[in-house]
């Protein structure tokens, strides 16, 4: 197995966990869009080092025409977020 691979290949539950979480933005925000394909999302976890960062984060990104892209950062793993979660950081949309 390559280097690249070996890290930057989703584990099957990560893949699982973000195709969830996609599936539950594209829900909440279904109600406002005419086009659910015209959302585009991306869901990564972050491992971050530094003092001032909560240790791993879920951050979901989510671009839409016409619209800046909106970044939502939980501080969970992405198999422990919740659509509870995503509620509370797309109410404001």
């Amino acid at each position: 197995m390559s280097l690249f691979k070996k890290f930057f290949t989703p584990k099957p539950r990560d893949a699982v966990a973000a195709a969830r979480i996609k599936q539950w933005v594209r829900d909440i925000l279904e109600a406002d869009m005419e086009k659910q394909e015209d959302i585009a999302v991306t869901v990564s976890e972050i491992d971050c080092n530094d003092a001032a960062c909560p240790g791993t984060e879920t951050v979901i990104l989510i671009m839409r025409p016409y619209h800046t892209t909106k970044a939502i950062k939980i501080s969970k793993l992405m198999d422990m977020v919740e659509k509870s979660d995503m509620e509370e950081n797309l109410e404001a949309e």
